[in-house]
């Protein structure tokens, strides 16, 4: 069977996530056929060095380094729905190319064909959004199904029992009218080896998302953690494979297998409540100081539910301050 697999480009976590598809897929001895942006092929190749890769256009998007995101996203959207456009025109030329039998698609609605098996992987089959009138979210939830009812089937990377990390999130709604099935959390340590590490941080924190709020957190963590650095040894993974700037107490990118090994060994994590990097921690049976990007609703929904429920810590970016962190420290160790 000829496969193609392409996920969307916000954030390395849809990346990450599909990681274990691909080799489940590799497995089973089929050809795969791998779209990607340049960010994201560095990023599979670490696993999948031999495998084909095609160029995909980018979505790219831009968050406000402010609070609220709701006139960003409102400002994007023509981007978005362009670049479903670009995304039909790829693939109908991409099923004559290679003959594709089956496509898989993370988050990328224009990934799909009437003549091809079309799986959308998405924990989000009814989101979050902004607070809005009651008629824009109802016309954003029937324009949402509509995208996912043109696929053959969704797949929602999540427990199928009880304790789901998506909560509501992935409710389905008599809008859908594909079947949705649950295929478990999706984890790339799951694929791979914890490496020895000689040192490990008493604080790890990992840096993910799209722009600004990327750099913003990043800032605001070096800040506060640099007073305190004296007394506590903190490293910063920056989730840039491409990046070339150096910072002190960073690197701009890890290996899986030290990644792992880090993740394991530190004390403590402080990152971001992005929901592939929950289903790392959960996988690696490890709690985290959840920030939610402001104004990202689903960030901030899905910090509150596994806090309440799998004993994460959650605060704010404002609240982020020194006392508050050697204060869930100090908790963390008197457990």
């Amino acid at each position: 069977m000829k496969v193609f697999v392409a996920a969307l480009d916000w954030g390395l976590g849809h990346v990450t996530r599909l990681l274990p598809v691909i080799d489940t897929l590799k497995n089973q001895n089929h050809e795969i056929v791998i779209g990607a942006t340049k960010r994201q092929e560095l990023l599979y190749r670490e696993l999948f060095p031999d495998l084909k890769y095609i160029p995909i256009p980018a979505y790219a998007p831009i968050y406000s380094g402010g609070k609220s995101q709701l006139l960003t996203i409102f400002l994007f959207l023509p981007r978005f729905l362009q670049g479903i456009k670009k995304e039909q025109k790829l693939i109908r030329k991409l099923v004559d190319l290679y003959q594709l039998d089956r496509i898989i698609s993370d988050n990328r609605y224009g990934l799909y064909h009437k003549t091809v098996e079309s799986i959308l992987i998405t924990h989000q089959v009814q989101p979050q959004i902004p607070q809005v009138p009651g008629f824009l979210r109802n016309i954003f939830y029937r324009r949402l199904s509509k995208y996912i009812n043109r696929f053959t089937k969704c797949w929602v990377p999540d427990y199928t029992q009880n304790k789901r990390l998506t909560g509501i999130l992935s409710e389905s709604s008599k809008q859908i009218e594909i079947p949705v099935e649950f295929i478990g959390i999706q984890s790339r340590f799951r694929l791979i080896q914890a490496e020895r590490i000689s040192v490990s941080p008493q604080v790890l924190v990992l840096i993910s998302g799209p722009e600004k709020q990327r750099s913003v957190f990043e800032k605001i963590v070096h800040q506060k953690l640099f007073k305190i650095t004296s007394r506590l040894h903190y490293l910063i993974v920056r989730g840039l494979p491409d990046g070339q700037t150096v910072f002190p107490n960073s690197i701009n990118h890890c290996r899986p297998e030290k990644l792992k090994a880090l993740i394991l060994n530190a004390e403590y994590i402080i990152c971001r409540s992005g929901y592939s990097t929950i289903m790392d921690l959960c996988y690696l049976n490890r709690k985290a100081l959840l920030i939610p990007t402001p104004g990202q609703t689903e960030q901030e929904y899905l910090a509150r539910h596994v806090s309440n429920i799998w004993g994460f810590n959650f605060i704010t970016q404002q609240q982020l301050e020194v006392s508050t962190i050697e204060r869930i420290l100090n908790k963390s160790k008197s457990r």
